[in-house]
């Protein structure tokens, strides 16, 4: 049963075939679309959800004219040459839905299938493991042998240690407005009321996601293992402090990676940069809205580039459900910083050598 438990947990983070690879409705469809049918004036069922894959197919083939320029526009282009298809804008020799509907249904072979997904898996992987959700999706299933009085130390000692092997990346998202200081009395009571299905507060759950991820954190400097964190949030402040304690504490040794959304002021990452030191290194992680990837980004990344290394840059998610959606931002964006290093005469090998820092570190 816990191997059950275990697979459904590995195919949350990408490890079995995704359920967005049934047909080319389900694989182009994101939120990105909905919003321009919205914009548009479609019809609320497109948004709702009250339309099949093929409704929606036809109706974002049939609005696509009327979004040419687009982010959407663009990125639809690349889900499409996720599948090797390619077709000219000139609606005069572009298929008809139903015709594309059958092509791409037919392009999304087992083989493909397969490939999408260990793409995305790999994306997923680097993204890091949420420590707290991975004891929930267990201790949900009624199986795991946990207490009600302690917080799950064998669970994470055993099986999630297990799970993140020699190079762990872990997952802290900050939802608190505020940042309240750690410890396992307070963390073990926000446990006890999850276990009693009670509803805990956003500074409660923020001790109990703190708290467990430093047990995984004391548990891996036991071992001697270097650990990446993907610090997610937009509250520099909160990463800041957290970042503070774990040094203060000497809580871990590795990266501390920092959410750079677009609209991150670069003097505050600055200031989270600079709390690098010997054993912890702190690097910013660019995290992506699918709009951020039209116009606002090229400008966006040489801003970037005038007061941080962009060799020192990560790239950490797209804000999206999408897993076809995810790989073509990843890809839009290799292109963008490729471009740019060209630009600067960045040639070659070392180009090459930059880009694989930031997408496959």
């Amino acid at each position: 049963m816990k191997s059950a438990i275990m697979e459904k947990i590995r195919a949350r983070r990408g490890g079995s075939a995704i359920k967005t690879t049934e047909n080319i409705g389900a694989f182009c469809k994101s939120e990105d679309k909905k919003e321009m049918m919205c914009f548009l004036g479609c019809d609320e069922k497109y948004n709702q959800g009250r339309c099949s894959d093929f409704e929606f197919f036809a109706e974002w083939e049939r609005i696509l004219p009327l979004c040419a320029g687009s982010v959407s526009s663009r990125l639809y282009g690349k889900q499409l040459s996720l599948l090797e298809l390619s077709f000219d804008r000139d609606e005069q020799n572009r298929p008809s839905a139903i015709e594309l509907w059958r092509i791409g249904n037919k392009a999304l072979c087992e083989e493909t299938k397969c490939k999408i997904t260990r793409k995305y898996r790999e994306m997923m992987k680097k993204q890091g493991i949420d420590v707290l959700e991975y004891v929930t999706n267990i201790a949900n299933q009624g199986t795991a042998e946990h207490s009600q009085t302690a917080l799950p130390l064998e669970l994470l000692s055993k099986e999630l240690l297990s799970e993140l092997g020699t190079c762990p990346h872990l997952l802290l998202r900050v939802s608190s407005r505020r940042y309240v200081r750690p410890d396992r009395y307070h963390a073990t009571l926000a446990w006890q009321g999850f276990l009693r299905d009670e509803k805990i507060n956003e500074e409660e759950r923020f001790v109990l996601e703190l708290q467990l991820l430093i047990e995984v954190l004391l548990l891996l400097k036991k071992k001697k293992i270097f650990v990446t964190l993907h610090l997610c949030s937009q509250d520099a402040s909160i990463c800041e402090q957290v970042i503070s304690y774990l040094k203060e504490n000497r809580l871990m040794e590795g990266e501390i990676r920092c959410s750079l959304f677009l609209d991150t002021p670069m003097s505050e990452i600055l200031s989270i940069c600079r709390l690098s030191e010997k054993n912890i290194r702190v690097l910013p992680e660019l995290v992506l809205r699918p709009s951020d990837l039209g116009a606002p980004l090229a400008p966006a990344l040489r801003e970037i580039a005038t007061v941080y290394p962009i060799g020192g840059l990560r790239y950490g998610r797209l804000l999206s459900d999408s897993p076809s959606l995810s790989l073509a931002a990843e890809e839009e964006l290799r292109e963008k910083i490729d471009a740019f290093l060209l630009d600067e005469g960045v040639f070659d090998e070392k180009r090459q050598e930059i880009l694989n820092n930031i997408f496959n570190s």
